[in-house]
């Protein structure tokens, strides 16, 4: 027992001769952590935890596969006026990011769909060449058909995924799929690199859009990426809320402010 009671005096004794120097290795590693806080970034990917030969993955594969892919995403475009997608540089810009981001990513981009191609199908059914199948120019050309598709009294139902009925809003969905090599295991993103594609797209649309349009991402992508960021705010106020506990329950124990930052560390 006398044995360490000294050994405890030793280090008491240690601790006091080398409080100063101890007190700034603390401050070092909290200017150092709070540095690389602002760095931290948080990745997952939806089959991660998952054995490769397992149910859940083996049933992603066949629906990424025959499904046109596994992760959907949205891009909402509000033009802010009734009728605004009847517009052809609006329609032409969906077609442009339509076809450069599936040519861009084309082992990600499975399908990208929008207003725009239910207008150049029409386009090319009302004229009977595929030479029409375009975005009309004129913007009465694009109502004349949108017009003559609501005879079939279907219209609201089949564009209810890409409009609404006052053809205010759009809508650009699509769908990224897994990869496989070549003995068949997924290779699979993480969502931070979907998220990362996304944003491309919804930059280069406002940016071509002469209109001032509203820009939002709807969708399992945005919900999961928004689960990231509060996980990853969680873990830091934990930690922040738990060193302060610490630092205030040792505090009045020890009555020596650099007894207690020792103790935190």
């Amino acid at each position: 027992a006398a044995s360490d009671v000294y050994k405890r005096q030793r280090i008491y004794q240690c601790l006091l001769r080398f409080k100063t120097s101890l007190s700034l290795l603390l401050l070092g590693l909290v200017i150092v952590a709070f540095y690389n806080i602002s760095g931290l970034k948080a990745n997952y990917t939806l089959l991660g935890y998952f054995a490769p030969d397992s149910n859940v993955v083996t049933d992603a594969k066949v629906v990424s596969n025959s499904f046109g892919g596994l992760i959907e995403f949205n891009i909402v475009v509000d033009t802010k006026q009734e009728e605004g997608l009847i517009d052809s540089n609006v329609l032409s810009t969906f077609d442009y990011i339509s076809k450069k981001y599936k040519e861009k990513y084309p082992q990600d981009i499975v399908f990208v769909t929008s207003l725009a191609d239910y207008i150049k199908n029409m386009s090319k059914a009302y004229n009977g060449s595929q030479d029409y199948y375009r975005i009309p120019k004129e913007a009465d050309e694009i109502s004349q058909y949108l017009e003559v598709y609501s005879w079939s009294g279907e219209v609201e139902e089949d564009l209810k995924y890409v409009t609404d009925s006052s053809y205010q809003i759009g809508r650009i969905y699509g769908r990224f799929k897994l990869q496989e090599d070549e003995t068949g295991k997924v290779i699979e993103r993480n969502l931070r690199y979907y998220e990362m594609i996304v944003d491309e797209m919804s930059k280069d649309l406002k940016s071509l859009i002469v209109k001032d349009v509203d820009i939002k991402l709807y969708g399992e992508l945005p919900m999961w990426i928004t689960t990231l960021y509060s996980i990853v705010e969680g873990q830091i106020t934990s930690v922040l809320v738990a060193i302060l506990i610490v630092f205030f329950l040792a505090l009045p124990i020890l009555k020596s402010l650099s007894l207690t930052f020792i103790a935190l560390i």
